[in-house]
């Protein structure tokens, strides 16, 4: 368990290769169940890193692609888009709140890596009463 932040605690590169690392062990193990995800890049931090925004947001991303190839959970906080495009980069502050939601979203993925029951009735928001223009996959 990865412990919370607040606006007191200092952020040292360990407290960010544990999240790194987090990123990199539940990749590996949502990409048992599917194989579409990414294999994920992990950056190994040292004492004199700067913490980049595209550091930021490749973290970001990481996290997300898990969630959107797994399934969010309840209590998933909503990602945080640190890159518009190359032109246009919003000035965003990073902070112990970004560090928790990131905590808080891989806590509830490798919490639900161990659910024992069906996952397609957790993540299903099927409206069976109204018409739809998804298509059906089949998977042999």
């Amino acid at each position: 368990m990865i412990r919370e932040y607040n606006e007191t605690n200092y952020l040292s590169y360990q407290d960010l290769n544990t999240i790194e690392n987090k990123i990199d062990t539940l990749n590996q193990q949502i990409r048992d169940i599917t194989a579409e995800l990414p294999v994920y890049e992990k950056h190994t931090w040292s004492l004199n890193d700067f913490v980049y925004i595209q550091l930021v947001d490749h973290i970001e991303k990481a996290i997300s692609a898990m969630s959107f190839y797994f399934f969010r959970p309840n209590g998933y906080i909503p990602d945080k888009i640190w890159l518009k495009n190359e032109f246009d980069h919003p000035l965003k502050s990073f902070d112990y709140s970004d560090i928790n939601r990131w905590i808080n979203n891989l806590t509830l993925l490798e919490n639900n890596l161990n659910y024992e029951g069906d996952l397609w009735n957790i993540q299903s928001n099927i409206n069976w009463n109204e018409t739809s223009d998804e298509e059906w996959e089949e998977f042999i």
